[in-house]
């Protein structure tokens, strides 16, 4: 690069007309380009020519890997070698009794068969739940329901902004359900024997 800037120096300092020493310039200036493209390309292929027999390079910073017994992974920023027979996952690799998962920004490895649900994985079973604000697993046999899931014998209420459980028999109402005989009155369980008149519980017996 000092070489680029002496020629320049020398070119605007001699008395040469003006074409004939921006000519010259940029003759300079092209000359200087391609001689920092040569270097970079010399300096990428002494990395792989670093490589000894019977390895082989791996990206272009100088990792070689066995040939024979390891691959080559490029699934982050840093090339790495791993067993072969593995599956590249992230910055780590997958042995073959292994799943990579990718459900979130950090991809991991976990036993084969499970289910890959969010940040973890739901094991043989289990549900994947994906209506709260992160994936979570839920136990066998139950039903997801906001943040949380519902156990066998309740149902989810999505009546209100907070998804809730309650008896399957129950009626979802608002933040609550009304047990048999009860009838739902704008969010309010009216009881047995109330009638829901303009929104609001009244006995049967009043008159509208």
């Amino acid at each position: 690069m000092h070489f680029l800037l002496d020629d320049i120096a020398r070119i605007l300092a001699s008395p040469l007309p003006r074409r004939q020493a921006l000519k010259l310039l940029g003759g300079a200036l092209a000359g200087g380009i391609l001689s920092a493209v040569g270097i970079k390309q010399a300096a990428g292929q002494s990395n792989l020519s670093k490589c000894k027999s019977g390895t082989t390079a791996c990206g272009s910073g100088g990792v070689c890997c066995t040939t024979s017994t390891q691959i080559c992974c490029t699934s982050c920023n840093d090339p790495f070698c791993a067993p072969k027979g593995n599956v590249c996952c992230g910055t780590t690799s997958c042995s073959s009794s292994q799943t990579c998962c990718t459900t979130c920004s950090t991809p991991f490895c976990v036993p084969k068969g499970n289910v890959c649900c969010g940040t973890t994985s739901c094991s043989s079973g289990q549900t994947c739940c994906t209506t709260g604000p992160t994936p979570f697993c839920a136990p066998a046999g139950s039903t997801c329901c906001g943040k949380s899931s519902c156990p066998s014998g309740q149902k989810c209420c999505a009546t209100c902004s907070t998804p809730f459980c309650a008896p399957t028999a129950n009626i979802c109402c608002g933040t609550t359900s009304c047990t048999s005989g009860e009838t739902c009155c704008n969010g309010i369980c009216c009881a047995k024997g109330e009638l829901c008149v303009n929104g609001r519980c009244q006995s049967s017996k009043c008159n509208p």
